[in-house]
This record gives C-alpha cells, structure tokens and sequence, in this order.
C-alpha cells in the first residue's frame, strides 16, 4: 500500500512538473504576430542577399498566388515568386539592395491558423543599366495573406502596388505618406 501510495505521489508531482514545463515553454514561444512580424524581417534579408530561392521559402509550398507589380498579371507557386525576384535582381548590381517592410500591421485571425498583414516595402539599390535609373529607390504597397503550417506562417498571397497619379498615368516610385490627411 505504501508503495502505490509513493508511486501515485510520485506520478503526480511528475505530472504537476511537466505542466509547469510545459506552460513556461508556451509563455517563451514567440507569439504569431512575433512570428510573422520575423517573416517578414528574414524575408527582407534574403532580398538583400538576392538569393530568390530563400525569398521563396517564405512562401506557401502549396497554392502560392503572387500579384506583382511587374507582368504578368499573377505568378503561381514559389517558382512564379522565384522568377519575378530573379527579373528584379538581374537589373540590381550584387551586394548593393538595401530592403525593408515598414509600418507593419498583423491581424491573425482563424484561431490562430490564417493572418493578414500590410505594409510598405523599400527596396534601394545600385542598377546595372541607366535606364532604370527610377527603381534605384522605390517603395510599393504590399498585403499579405498568411497561413499557419506545421507551426510555421508562409505567405499564401502577395499583393504589391504603387500608386498611380491618374492625371499622367505615371507610377508613384516612393509613394510617400501624406501625414496631414485624416486616417481612421
């Protein structure tokens, strides 16, 4: 009887250990807006390593839709993320891309399985050719829908823009934030 009572007490307290272990671990996890928030500051680092393959990572293995700035109108799978970063830093001299997700903001939602995110990305670099000379410092719009697998957040859809004066149908490169509008 002393040995059952012993081993149940025994069992317990190793139980009541292991749950304490076990909630410390969870409270030291970052958290998935953390985690998105690192996606996006790795993502940016891979960009300025110009390595595409590493970009792509960051995206969904399955069912990954990019809407680039550039045509075609939509890129599939990491290979279509692969390929537009790739005409992107073909036209950039190795080494010179500076990159940053700016103004970020991670809504996660689904019980923790999906997220959407926006944010301004800068890019500036040094161009091989003259002619585009426009893109040595650009800043596009971005939204982001995420999704949450195996317990890692990959990008599922990538939309990028930059605005467009309508009276000449010109981009807006930079699109600067006018501070002395209302935002709600």
């Amino acid at each position: 009887m002393a040995f059952t009572r012993t081993l149940l007490m025994s069992g317990s307290l190793l139980l009541g250990i292991s749950t304490v272990a076990l909630r410390a671990d969870a409270a030291h996890k970052p958290s998935d807006e953390a985690q998105i928030r690192s996606l996006f500051v790795d993502l940016m680092h891979d960009v300025e390593k110009q390595d595409s393959k590493a970009v792509a990572r960051h995206y969904s293995p399955t069912g990954f839709m990019y809407l680039d700035v550039s045509t075609p109108r939509a890129f599939y799978g990491r290979e279509g993320g692969v390929y537009t970063w790739d005409a992107y830093f073909s036209l950039c001299v190795p080494g010179s891309i500076k990159a940053e997700a700016t103004d970020l903001h991670v809504t996660v939602a689904g019980d923790g399985k999906y997220a959407f995110a926006y944010h301004f990305d800068r890019y500036r670099a040094k161009l091989t050719n003259a002619s585009f000379k426009h893109l040595e410092d650009i800043t596009n719009r971005a939204t982001s829908f995420l999704e949450k697998s195996g317990g890692k957040w990959y990008i599922k859809l990538e939309h990028n823009s930059f605005p467009v004066d309508l009276a000449t149908g010109k981009p807006d490169w930079v699109s600067k934030d006018v501070h002395d509008l209302p935002h709600s």
